[in-house]
């Protein structure tokens, strides 16, 4: 691990004349959409009383940086913290810790090499940088998904690049970063994990397996808290799944969201299924509880995240194709049983989508990005329990 001490914070406050912005307020809900003259996307948002905090990867000078975004509860900026870490850095996944705080996870590639190493951010209740850790070992790593524990660290997961190809990371850190064991998993192709989840006796995990006919499907596994694998399984039909979001359900069995291209409604026209939001409920021991694909065949919908609001119900953020090569950021909220409530959509340019997504006592709040013509910016929006 390298410590918080051998970076230096550059700190910048964003002001409407460098920075563009776009906002409007309905109650508590907004939506903003920032950035510079550069490529800027948001990859993690945490809310708490005084302050929204928003993990930004921006693009700069040929490289990719990470930044730190703190905005104030309408969505107006309040300061930016940049890491100063040489090199590239991307940020992938974000998740709030019970009490205050954060953790951000992505990779870090240094100056002059061309691997990267998996990268963990803590981020303190009073949202200034608490450390920073790195997975500086032989080959290329990256961290996708993270989850908080009750001790106080932290479980990540990703993919290790090997000669084989791909292979699940699974990785635990303690509360002051320092790493305490890192596995990896081989499926025989390339397996990659975009998603954690815990509970108190271990982690599951969710992403892709890549089949030798060329299409993938949802892969799950269980971890131990030392690493050792449980059980591992797979889920999949004739065409692409892919599992992106993972969250454990108020009676203590796990949720994942993802795509689907082999289940929901079938276009008959086009002879085949379109892209649908896919859930897929298993207990602790990975047996299957129910499943549902939800969709039409008007529209294409990805999925990026999800969240478990209060009451139970499901918050799920992604895109909607409007046409070839243009989206709209989706928001849906579902029962606990996956019966959709509502879907509204955000279109503030050519293309949108939403990469994460916090459900509040009154609403949610998400990130992601829109693309027009000026480039891509930051998207961020606050919405009540309608949605609107």
């Amino acid at each position: 691990m390298i410590g918080f001490s051998g970076y230096s914070i550059r700190l910048a406050f964003c002001t409407w004349f460098i920075c563009s912005i776009w906002c409007v307020s309905l109650g508590q809900s907004f939506t903003v959409v920032y950035g510079g003259p550069l490529a800027e996307h948001g990859t993690g948002v945490v809310l708490n009383d005084t302050a929204v905090l928003v993990g930004t990867r921006t693009f700069e000078t040929g490289n990719y940086r990470a930044r730190l975004d703190l905005r104030d509860l309408d969505g107006s900026s309040i300061i930016e913290t940049e890491l100063d870490l040489m090199g590239t850095l991307f940020l992938q996944g974000m998740t709030p810790i019970p009490g205050g705080g954060a953790f951000l996870v992505g990779s870090h590639i240094a100056p002059d090499a061309h691997e990267h190493d998996g990268l963990l951010i803590r981020v303190g209740s009073d949202n200034s940088i608490s450390w920073v850790s790195h997975m500086d070992v032989p080959g290329d790593q990256q961290y996708y998904g993270v989850t908080a524990l009750d001790d106080g660290g932290a479980m990540v997961c990703g993919v290790s690049d090997t000669s084989n190809g791909h292979d699940i990371l699974v990785a635990r850190f303690d509360l002051t970063g320092a790493l305490l064991w890192s596995v990896t998993e081989d499926g025989g192709l390339d397996d990659e994990a975009y998603a954690i989840a815990s509970d108190a006796t271990g982690v599951v995990i969710t992403g892709r397996q890549m089949n030798f006919g060329g299409t993938s499907d949802v892969v799950f596994m269980r971890f131990a808290m030392d690493g050792t694998l449980e059980w591992a399984s797979g889920w999949g039909g004739s065409e692409n799944e892919i599992g992106r979001a993972l969250v454990r359900t108020t009676d203590g069995n796990f949720l994942m969201a993802g795509t689907t291209e082999s289940y929901g409604a079938f276009d008959q026209t086009e002879n085949r299924f379109k892209k649908h939001v896919f859930l897929y409920a298993f207990n602790a021991v990975g047996d299957t509880l129910w499943t549902r694909a939800i969709g039409d065949t008007l529209f294409e919908r990805n999925v990026f995240c999800m969240d478990l609001a209060p009451n139970g119900d499901l918050l799920i953020g992604g895109e909607r194709y409007v046409t070839t090569g243009t989206s709209d950021a989706m928001i849906q909220r579902l029962s606990s049983q996956g019966v959709l409530i509502w879907e509204h959509t955000i279109d503030e340019g050519k293309e949108e989508k939403l990469l994460d997504i916090h459900a509040l006592g009154d609403g949610l709040i998400a990130t992601g990005w829109s693309f027009d013509d000026a480039g891509c910016k930051v998207l961020l929006l606050r919405r009540d329990e309608m949605g609107l």
